[in-house]
């Protein structure tokens, strides 16, 4: 549902466009695509390997799906990825990653695995579902899957240590050969358990226990690394099915989380955030109870950006060149070519933005620092 319109329909919207954001400029892109088109999902996992966005599983009009797109970022190009058998099972709400060339996915959430991969991990039904009225068995899993994009096969390895239990909607970040993972739903619960995987030996940690204050335990939060050593949770939803709007950094060399200063007015869960020159990006997501069908949806639209380390200085003096273009425009020719690319760039951009500023399709940006 649209945040203007809270009675419109909730739809799956297929990938005939993408969006593309620039995290400088504060301006959204809008691309048409072409090819085997993705077709509409949700909880579906996206990630970037050699300017190619591989897009596995989630939930469509038609329940769960296992299947596995590529879109080629220089043509913008879908194609589905051909796939040898054995397939996963359907899912969605899993956590996805990237680690020499290959695709990883652990958990989530979907039908049982007896039909598909299933020599390690453990499916667990929800007598709760929706779906099983309709006798459609769904559960969470605690699989790891691996997909090798030089051969396009999946596999289903076995994993020493403690597993972590089955679960739907975490949220992982990778350092190096390490993946670390927090959160998520098993049953009636959201976790607030933090695990690391090994990705070269493929054994899990167990659990580990942070000195400190802990986030309290949450689903469809976002988990995203800032630097090579500290990893930022954004937002999520508790057991007590509140939208949370708090900020952690966690800090991997010693095991520590630390509570940040942000607005407490933003609440987002199910959305995607990203780092990007020292700013984190949350974008879309919903900001209220989305399991009480009694009220709508509420989708959001705006860009929230959260300033956790200090500019470079390039940026800093190009920011300053550019607030004081009144002065300096004329000397730009002087700079050398990326600079000046930079604040012509800009300076087109923002034209532009003005000129659309008073269209609905403008998405509200709010920018803040982190303390």
């Amino acid at each position: 549902m649209s945040e203007e319109n809270p009675d419109f329909n909730e739809v799956y919207i297929p990938a005939r466009e993408v969006h593309m954001y620039h995290t400088e400029f504060k301006y959204w892109l809008k691309i048409k695509t072409s090819g085997v088109i993705l077709p509409g999902l949700s909880g579906a996992g996206g990630y970037l390997v050699n300017r190619k966005l591989y897009v596995f599983a989630g939930s469509s009009a038609n329940g769960n799906v296992n299947t596995l797109y590529q879109l080629d970022l220089t043509t913008w190009i879908w194609s589905m990825v051909p796939v040898t058998e054995p397939l996963p099972s359907p899912r969605d709400k899993f956590a996805y990653w990237s680690y020499n060339n290959k695709l990883y996915c652990f958990g989530g959430f979907g039908i049982p695995l007896y039909d598909y991969l299933n020599g390690n991990g453990t499916f667990v039904q929800d007598d709760t579902d929706p779906a099983s009225f309709h006798q459609v068995v769904r559960g969470w899993n605690n699989q790891l899957l691996i997909f090798d994009l030089d051969s396009n096969t999946w596999s289903n390895p076995k994993c020493q240590g403690p597993v972590p239990l089955p679960r739907a909607a975490h949220a992982a970040c990778r350092f190096g050969h390490k993946v670390y993972m927090f959160g998520g739903r098993y049953r009636d619960q959201r976790m607030n358990d933090l695990h690391c995987l090994d990705l070269e030996s493929l054994t899990w940690s167990g659990d580990i226990y942070g000195q400190g204050e802990v986030p309290c335990g949450r689903s469809w939060h976002s988990f995203t690394a800032v630097s090579h050593k500290c990893a930022f949770l954004y937002g999520g939803f508790t057991s007590n099915r509140e939208p949370l709007s708090d900020a952690w950094l966690f800090d991997i060399s010693v095991i520590q989380w630390t509570k940040l200063n942000v607005p407490s007015n933003q609440p987002r869960l199910w959305h995607t955030c990203s780092y990007s020159n020292s700013e984190v990006i949350v974008y879309g997501g919903c900001s209220n109870n989305i399991l009480d069908y009694r009220e709508p949806t509420i989708h959001r639209k705006d860009v929230i950006v959260l300033q956790v380390q200090p500019h470079s200085l390039v940026r800093l003096c190009l920011e300053a060149v550019y607030d004081n273009r009144e002065r300096t425009q004329q000397e730009w020719i002087y700079l050398p070519y990326p600079l000046l690319t930079w604040l012509e760039l800009k300076l087109k951009f923002v034209q532009v933005m003005q000129t659309l500023h008073s269209s609905r399709r403008h998405s509200q940006v709010a920018t803040c620092s982190v303390s």
